[in-house]
């Protein structure tokens, strides 16, 4: 797959510009189990990648994490994109924009109309419950954490994005997953967790607001 910084002539191009002249969602928020996404990479030699969640956050756009869809040095290692509901459909996907820096993805994801409004910077630190929404299973389910911090994150010293520290762990195969407002806003995508003590981080809802004002990197296939 080829990353270009200019626009790019697909259906992927214009699914991602649909959603950016589409206000997200309603005042009635989706279920999470209509909104979630399992994804598993087929790497160029053959492996599968472990697997990660994608959330619908406009029609036919789903927001994930960039580190899913890169080898250990970056470059971007992509055979096919599997993908699936949580009813084990499965769905057409297509990466449409990779931030790897900034470790934000978009895809173009085929199926359910529902998807989560995204909360602004503003409402990122309005006191309320926090939800992080995950597969278990067959099913999805919600695991209630504490909102701690929301300020700007790097991992080993690069790739700073606006992010939000919560309380707990969650598993390598949860990344991409919601973090929610107690009203069903998207406030985050999960990105990491803590090895040495049980914190959280998610790529804050702004930095997908700006990728959906991007048009799309995405060329074709690495392999």
């Amino acid at each position: 797959m080829r990353l270009e910084r200019r626009s790019v002539r697909s259906a992927a191009l214009a699914v991602c510009a649909a959603a950016c002249s589409i206000a997200p969602g309603s005042e009635d928020q989706p279920e999470a189990s209509d909104v979630l996404v399992r994804l598993s990479v087929d790497r160029c030699n053959g492996v599968a990648h472990e697997g990660m969640v994608a959330t619908r956050i406009g029609p036919g756009l789903a927001a994930t994490v960039a580190h899913g869809f890169v080898d250990e040095d970056g470059n971007l290692d992509v055979d096919e994109i599997v993908a699936t509901n949580a009813d084990g459909g499965e769905l057409d996907a297509r990466l449409a924009f990779i931030d790897v820096e900034r470790d934000v993805a978009l895809l173009a994801v085929t199926g359910s109309k529902s998807y989560l409004r995204l909360a602004s910077a503003d409402a990122l630190a309005d006191d309320g419950s926090v939800q992080i929404a995950l597969f278990e299973g067959g099913s999805v389910l919600r695991r209630a954490v504490e909102l701690e911090a929301v300020r700007p994150i790097s991992v080993d010293g690069a790739g700073e994005r606006q992010a939000l520290e919560l309380s707990g762990t969650v598993a390598p195969g949860d990344s991409g997953a919601p973090a929610l407002a107690d009203d069903g806003r998207l406030l985050g995508i999960v990105f990491a967790s803590g090895s040495g003590r049980k914190v959280t981080w998610a790529i804050a809802a702004p930095e997908y607001e700006a990728a959906m004002a991007q048009p799309g990197n995405v060329d074709d296939l690495s392999c």
